[in-house]
């Protein structure tokens, strides 16, 4: 990288740190919606970058533009929330996340249409933004629609169905170019927070045959199954270096995923030394960036150097998802306390 890549301009100041930031900064610059919203949440949240509310800003309008829903919905979420809310503005991203099929868009926008708080009440656009967000398992969008079926006329309900069959038959999203129009007055009263990615469940660690100090591993097995973090990271890391058991760095894998899911900083730097070094597969490299990101996150200094020179030997994709998936888990340890 270059005197001038580093020093930054005035539109992209330089990240404190190289690799990772300074490709998605360049990814940014190309356009792409999902490097944008990741931007945004970054300089909303101070991860990897100096925390910047402009500069979120900036980012995650360019993303809502760029046709991304979810940027689309937390931007209408905060032009409501603002001290002199932009209610049409919030209630026209609302209806372009919703148009793109942002699943939580639609049931938001179902609720306002049927209170006829942000707009005029329009309950069959209620009862088909509804049946879009239910067909797609939103429970809330669910009873919504039970109760529009059972308080609409047998022609409204008509009216509504062939506006949806419109809908699935190929209405163009918006575009970062082309965006939705609001209708007039529209106003918007309550836009629900976007609820986090539940995770994905840990399936535990293969039984092994223990060679050496049964007994330790044993306790330590079972003090791990009843979620012991410093445990997981002791069984995992005997397996890593070959102590107590015999060296199997497959079976130090589930173990030290399981502490460094936990928010144990050592077993998430470990961890990504053994992806790193275990095989050439894109996404064990990849997981290997996530973890050592979260743990130079919580100051490991040693992850940091880590995470920079891995970010310059794998691709932009892979870089991406990593930093992706390491914004996610910092936001929910933070929310969590």
């Amino acid at each position: 990288m270059g005197a001038k890549a580093r020093r930054g301009t005035a539109n992209h100041p330089a990240p404190p740190a190289a690799g990772p930031v300074a490709l998605l900064r360049r990814a940014a610059d190309a356009g792409d919606p999902e490097v944008l919203y990741l931007l945004a949440r970054m300089h909303a949240s101070g991860i990897l970058v100096a925390k910047d509310p402009t500069q979120a800003d900036r980012f995650l309008r360019r993303a809502a533009r760029a046709g991304h829903g979810r940027a689309q919905v937390r931007l209408a979420q905060k032009l409501r929330a603002a001290p002199n809310a932009d209610l049409c503005e919030a209630m026209r991203w609302l209806q372009a996340a919703a148009l793109g099929g942002d699943l939580d868009a639609q049931g938001l926008l179902a609720v306002e249409l049927a209170q006829g708080d942000a707009t005029k009440a329009d309950p069959g656009g209620a009862y088909l933004w509804s049946a879009l967000a239910a067909m797609r398992g939103n429970a809330a969008a669910a009873g919504l629609f039970a109760a529009l079926e059972r308080t609409l006329t047998r022609t409204e309900k008509t009216a509504a169905l062939r506006r949806l069959a419109h809908h699935r038959t190929g209405r163009p999203p918006p575009t970062a170019d082309r965006e939705p129009h609001a209708p007039d007055g529209a106003r918007v009263t309550a836009l629900a927070a976007v609820p986090p990615a539940a995770p994905a469940p840990v399936a535990p660690p293969p039984a092994v045959a223990i060679a050496a100090k049964p007994e330790r591993i044993a306790a330590l097995r079972e003090a791990a199954e009843q979620g012991d973090a410093g445990a997981a990271f002791a069984l995992g890391k005997a397996f890593a270096q070959g102590k107590l058991v015999p060296h199997a760095p497959d079976q130090a894998v589930p173990w030290l995923r399981r502490a460094a899911e936990s928010g144990h900083v050592e077993a998430q730097f470990r961890l990504g030394q053994v992806l790193s070094t275990a095989t050439e597969d894109p996404a064990r490299q990849g997981e290997a960036l996530k973890w050592w990101t979260i743990a130079g996150l919580a100051g490991r200094a040693e992850a940091k150097a880590e995470r920079d020179r891995l970010s310059g030997q794998i691709d932009s994709p892979t870089i991406i998802t990593a930093v992706r998936a390491a914004t996610r888990f910092h936001a929910a340890r933070n929310q969590r306390g």
